[in-house]
């Protein structure tokens, strides 16, 4: 049998720092680039990996809706921004390996600046990789 642990069972919280909110962009660019890893036993294995979360759609964009007004993340793997129902397959070898995701937080640009809160927020996704 082939199996798989993502971040050694870990929950993955990334912390943008300290945004200006005049400086958000308003459609995803590049993003903090968070390495992910992935300990395989049992040898190679492709794997499906889809995002489940709850959408915001910005410009074109379906991003990760975040708990504060105008304001989403964007979730990017090899520079595409991943929806709900992008799947992406990733080849993994026995052993450790790792893959990145870039993350962004990104203003809806129908909201005006000045009404995105000012404080921390938090936007959550769900990582899943299934055998192909």
């Amino acid at each position: 049998d082939i199996s798989g642990v993502l971040k050694n069972g870990s929950a993955l919280d990334v912390d943008l720092g300290t945004l200006d909110r005049a400086q958000l962009p308003t459609a995803p660019t590049d993003g903090k680039v968070v390495p992910i890893s992935v300990n395989c036993t049992g040898g190679s294995v492709t794997v499906n990996m889809q995002l489940k979360y709850d959408p915001i759609t910005i410009g074109a964009n379906e991003l990760v809706q975040s708990d504060v007004n105008g304001l989403g993340v964007a979730i990017m793997y090899n520079n595409k921004t991943l929806s709900t129902t992008d799947i992406t397959p990733l080849d993994f070898v026995e052993g450790g390996n790792t893959f990145d995701l870039a993350f962004q937080a990104v203003r809806d640009p129908n909201v005006a600046e000045g009404e995105v809160p000012v404080g921390i927020f938090n936007a959550s996704a769900t990582l899943s990789m299934t055998q192909q």
